[in-house]
């Protein structure tokens, strides 16, 4: 399905904004401030459009810059906390990202993501966090980092890693030996130092967390936006290198090359910044772009839109289903699972847990989650996600 003229519109408008050109557009359509609203970049539109101080535009770019400030004194006050307790952490996304754009005020952000880089470091960060009064949610719906509520009230998430386990253990432990090689530096955002992953390990990053989300429920435009600002703003030969080394090495250069090919053909990046990172064109090119901007618009912010997107799978096979309702089983029950005399056991929680979510907190069923994950799988395969080149 083609993009809509108001979706086609709502890009033009962001790319004038990541370049930081001002505009004049006073009567912005309903339509657009809704599609903005839900990818969570509406803030970015504001001085591309200069609407009326009352319009829905400025008050939501009014209340990112407000959030934004207060989000960055927090970011600074617990990598301080946690640095000078010993704990070697780095900002992930967020304020790192964020002075990368022509107004880092303007790139929503609603919480905290720190990695820490020695997880045997866990409990002392834990005890530090705890001692200020920050509090571990209840239920934690991520294996790969530990969600804490703040006494500022925003919420942090300490990762012991750059994303969850995927189904493949091979690819696993690559990820997880490069990740010990990935080196740190600084940052300055709106004057104030963060640690940072130095540039090609934070393209990864970003890259792995689009590719977390898009395997799941979807992302939405600003995780695109980020893209754009990243490449835009500049990286070194040699960091460039590495991150293409390890993309390589991850069997992920269709989903970088995909990444970065809508990013310049929607959102205007320069190709002659990613050359590097772009496939040959053609055709079919064209309608895999196109495909996968649908994609990018119907999960909207984080895959909000709707609660039966919740996974997509490598094919519409049963054992494509099989395969990943195995894994889903190993990302609930991490150390029970590694018996498999324990397996029958563990997949009847598993679906029974799963069906109880989709009721409880989704209002959604089994069919129809099985339903959208099949249709979405369709361009995992153009992709050729995990694929060795």
């Amino acid at each position: 399905m083609k993009l809509t003229d108001y979706e086609v519109y709502t890009l033009s408008l962001l790319s004038r904004a990541l370049r930081g050109k001002k505009g004049a557009i006073t009567d912005l359509p309903q339509e657009v401030e809704r599609i903005a609203s839900r990818h969570g970049v509406l803030p970015l539109l504001y001085d591309a459009v200069s609407p009326p101080e009352d319009s829905l535009v400025a008050r939501a770019a009014v209340q990112c810059v407000k959030q934004s400030y207060h989000l960055l004194v927090a970011t600074k006050r617990y990598t301080s906390l946690l640095k000078e307790g010993g704990c070697d952490v780095v900002v992930l996304k967020g304020a790192s990202v964020a002075a990368l754009y022509p107004v880092p005020e303007y790139r929503k952000s609603g919480d905290l993501d720190l990695l820490l880089r020695n997880r045997h470091e866990f409990e002392r960060a834990d005890a530090l966090l705890r001692k200020v009064g920050a509090v571990a949610n209840s239920y934690q719906h991520a294996n790969h980092h530990i969600a804490y509520e703040l006494p500022d009230g925003f919420e942090l998430e300490l990762h012991l890693s750059l994303v969850e386990d995927f189904d493949d253990r091979d690819l696993n432990r690559k990820l997880a030996s490069i990740q010990k090689t990935m080196r740190v530096t600084s940052c300055p955002v709106l004057g104030v130092e963060l640690p940072v992953l130095e540039k090609g390990a934070q393209a990864l990053s970003l890259l792995l967390h689009m590719l977390q989300h898009f395997l799941l429920s979807g992302f939405g435009l600003k995780l695109l936006c980020d893209w754009v600002c990243f490449w835009r703003a500049g990286v070194p030969r040699a960091e460039r290198e590495w991150y293409r080394s390890c993309v390589s090495r991850l069997c992920l250069t269709g989903f970088s090359e995909i990444v970065t090919d809508v990013c310049c053909r929607y959102l205007g990046l320069s190709r002659k910044a990613v050359t590097d990172l772009l496939p040959e064109d053609g055709e079919e090119r064209v309608g895999l772009c196109e495909d996968f901007m649908r994609e990018v618009f119907d999960g909207e912010e984080f895959g909000k839109s709707s609660d039966d997107r919740m996974v997509m799978l490598r094919g519409s096979g049963v054992a494509d289903y099989a395969r990943e309702f195995h894994h889903q089983m190993h990302l609930n029950f991490p150390n029970a699972g590694r018996c498999p005399l324990l397996w029958p056991g563990l997949w009847a929680f598993t679906l029974a847990r799963f069906m109880r979510n989709n009721h409880r907190y989704r209002d959604t069923s089994l069919l129809r989650v099985l339903r959208s994950a099949g249709k979405r799988s369709k361009l995992y395969k153009q992709m050729r996600l995990f694929e060795k080149e």
